[in-house]
């Protein structure tokens, strides 16, 4: 265990013991407005992000004199060589606009390398008045074809990946690097270990030696969005980087052994990278080496709704929902604050941001929004994407080789990779002899509205009608009971149908 550090107390504001008030709110404006982050150095036409005033109880850091039970001190394992001439660009410029590095990289879990992949069309296939809206997208995979050919079955997943928002990147960095934001965010540098034999974290393995920026490492390398990044590990460096005692001593407390509360009601909050920052205003870290120490940003999974056998083996598609949330546009550095130290009028930036998925809010960005009963065929974005291995070694069997039931669970968009499934069984139908050699295949689906959000109606209701479904049973859990269709028209959820129909699938 580490040495117990010293920490004063006397050290500490009067007013240090007040819940949330460890900072005054004068200050903290005067203090970020000192950063000197002006709009002429903001990307234009962008959500300005704020920090989120957090609330810590420091009461317990009265009269105590060490601290016990911090993380030791990691090291510095990598370091940045920068190019002598700021950048407009900066970085390398690869497929789509996107940094090189992005193609080729491996993630835990995939079976191919990132490759581009071309998005085709979107349509949203709910209704205006739905909860959600819900997007399928069609894939051109096309560039990837010597990876994937040949791999990929019904029911596969591959990933996305996506970048943190722009706004956020310029928040984090203008914060960490102040004045000098205009002439490094964008500078073209290259990482290397700081010294020979030193191993890197894996997610900056891959970038050894590329000319990258620290703008595209904190936008498409590091997670700035979830508070799953923020671990004792990173508190106690950040504390290390505070200039101004109390700001450190409160730190150290929060990782200790003595600040569990503090440290609990800290995670309770779920605090991003922005909000720490934003709170500890002394604190200068080096942004190379934080990068090391925050969590990789990690590429979404979703389920591929196609078959090689029906549509070709270079396309994809794919349905996810879109949650909509509103940002308030403002200046970050001379803010109307709440009685509860929220920022903003009518929503809170942090808040809203919980509520926006990272890589659906990218997706339905890039491809214009659409609305309900709006489809476009006309798009020219490309995506960084990779073929999933396979959690198990289960495929649907081809009905020449095996003709047993298959049973498939899937409410909302979890009904995705069964499209697949079901897109094959049609295709295969013809070749095993008639209705009468063809096995039963069972379908649970479950939505709010018959009406509103009942996805890929048409496709499972024609299956039904032409026997490839067998049996379709749905739940609507906001319809009046009985308004469902087929043998699910006498439950609200799922689970109460599959629990219904227990002998039968049993």
């Amino acid at each position: 265990m580490p040495d117990p550090l010293e920490c004063s107390s006397s050290n500490l504001p009067e007013n240090a013991a007040t819940e949330g008030d460890n900072i005054g709110r004068d200050g903290l404006t005067k203090a970020m407005a000192d950063l000197k982050l002006d709009s002429s150095i903001r990307p234009k036409d962008t959500v300005v992000m704020h920090p989120y005033r957090l609330r810590i109880d420091y009461s317990g850091m009265q009269g105590l004199t060490t601290l016990t039970g911090t993380p030791k001190l990691p090291a510095q394992t990598c370091q940045a060589e920068y190019d002598p001439i700021p950048s407009e660009q900066g970085g390398g410029t690869g497929i789509g606009g996107y940094p090189g590095f992005m193609f080729g990289r491996t993630y835990h879990g995939g079976s191919t390398p990132t490759f581009p992949a071309r998005i085709t069309f979107v349509e949203c296939i709910t209704a205006p008045d739905a909860v959600k809206r819900t997007l399928l997208l069609g894939l051109d995979v096309s560039q990837g074809k010597h990876l994937v050919g040949g791999k990929w079955l019904a029911g596969d997943s591959f990933g996305i990946c996506a970048p943190n928002r722009d706004e956020m990147v310029t928040a984090v960095l203008g914060r960490i690097l102040g004045s000098e934001y205009p002439s490094l965010a964008r500078r073209p540098m290259r990482l290397r270990p700081t010294s020979e034999g030193v191993q890197l974290p894996g997610h900056l393995t891959q970038l050894v030696g590329a000319t990258t920026t620290l703008f595209e490492l904190y936008k498409w390398v590091v997670d700035l969005t979830s508070s799953g990044g923020i671990n004792k590990q990173v508190v106690r460096y950040l504390a290390e980087k505070c200039c101004d005692k109390p700001d450190r001593d409160r730190l150290l407390y929060i990782c200790s052994r003595q600040g569990l509360k503090a440290w609990t009601s800290l995670r309770a909050q779920r605090p991003r990278l922005l909000d720490i920052l934003g709170e500890f205003l002394s604190c200068a870290p080096d942004p190379v080496f934080l990068a090391e120490l925050l969590t990789p940003l990690s590429p979404r999974a979703y389920s591929i709704a196609a078959t090689p056998v029906a549509d070709g083996p270079e396309r994809w598609t794919f349905a996810f929902n879109v949650v909509e949330s509103q940002f308030e546009v403002g200046d970050s550095f001379s803010r109307n604050e709440d009685e509860e130290g929220r920022i903003g009028e009518t929503v809170d930036p942090q808040e809203a941001d919980r509520h926006q998925g990272l890589c659906t809010t990218w997706l339905d960005a890039l491809t214009d929004r659409v609305q309900a009963g709006s489809r476009r065929d006309d798009l020219d974005a490309v995506i960084p994407v990779y073929l999933r291995s396979r959690l198990n070694d289960f495929t649907l069997p081809l009905l020449r080789e095996q003709r047993r039931p298959v049973i498939m669970v899937g409410p909302g968009t979890g009904v995705t990779p069964f499209i697949g499934f079901l897109s094959q069984r049609e295709r295969e139908r013809d070749a095993v002899g008639g209705a009468d050699e063809y096995p039963e295949t069972i379908l649970f689906f479950g939505c709010r509205h018959r009406d509103r959000d009942f996805l890929f109606k048409t496709e499972l209701e024609a299956w039904a009608s032409a026997g490839v479904l067998t049996t379709l049973n749905v739940s609507f859990s906001r319809d009046e009971t009985g308004q469902g269709g087929g043998e699910g028209a006498h439950t609200k959820y799922v689970q109460d149908e599959i629990k219904r129909q227990g002998a039968r699938i049993s």
